[in-house]
Order: structure tokens, then sequence, then C-alpha cells
């Protein structure tokens, strides 16, 4: 799906996205597969009711699903975040940040590493190639030098 002209959700590859999250039996599988779906239907439909919904579903799933599913949760909520008008850019920015607060601070050590080295920097990054407002590259800019 695209969001407006920006790029699309998986590059345009032929593999199937996360299929490097691997989770035991089909109810991991149905779990990423779901998260996928709700993902998709909310950035492809841009309506408003739907994207509030979808987008509350999968900050709840944060706290609920299991981490292997985090990554791609978190990508979702950055894929909502990019659908014009960005009503929800604000919401998914400040629970990426104020969950994973300054990241450089703390050791990387534990289960929170894959995140810090690789899950919140490829959010935030997608959110920075995608994003059309000047107003709001700048405010992930302020965010992103404050980390530091």
């Amino acid at each position: 799906f695209e969001y407006g002209g920006g790029g699309s959700w998986n590059g345009g590859s032929a593999e199937t996205p996360h299929a490097h999250i691997q989770q035991k039996g089909s109810k991991g599988k149905s779990r990423r597969d779901a998260v996928l779906l709700l993902g998709a239907m909310a950035c492809r439909l841009a309506l408003a009711p739907v994207t509030e919904h979808v987008q509350a579903l999968l900050m709840e799933g944060l706290q609920s699903l299991p981490p292997l599913l985090h990554e791609l949760l978190l990508e979702q909520l950055a894929h909502i975040a990019l659908v014009p008008p960005h009503v929800h850019y604000r919401t998914v920015v400040d629970l990426m940040f104020a969950r994973y607060s300054r990241p450089f601070d703390r050791g990387l050590d534990g289960p929170r590493e894959p995140l810090l080295r690789r899950d919140l920097p490829a959010c935030l990054l997608l959110l920075a190639q995608n994003l059309a407002s000047s107003e709001l590259v700048a405010d992930l800019s302020k965010r992103l030098l404050a980390l530091f």
C-alpha cells in the first residue's frame, strides 16, 4: 500500500514481508498475519475511525503480544502515522519515544537489545523517509537529536 505517493510498504519485494519473524505453530503465523492485515487495511482505507481503532489495537498489542511481534507492530504503527493527513503521527511517535526513551543511555543487553538496535531505528527511518510535511520532518529530527 502507499501513503499517497510515498514508497510501497514492502519495497515492491515479492518476498513475504516479515518472513523472518518466526513463531511456533499456526497461532504465531495467524497473529503475524492479523497484524499485517490490520495495518494494511488501516492504511489502504485511510478512514479516521478505522485507523484510530487499528492504531489502538496495535498499541495494545505491544503490551499483550509476544516480543517477537513488536517489530511488526511498531512498523505497522509507523505506516499508520504516515497516512495523510498524519493525524496519528504524534501519538505514534510519542509512544515510540516515551516507551523507548533515551535508548543510548542504557546498556543494550537483555530483551530490549533487538528493539533498540534494529526495530526502533527501522521504524524511525521509515517515518523519516516517507514524511511529506516539512513540519513533521522537523519534529522528528528534533526528537531524534534529543536522544543524544
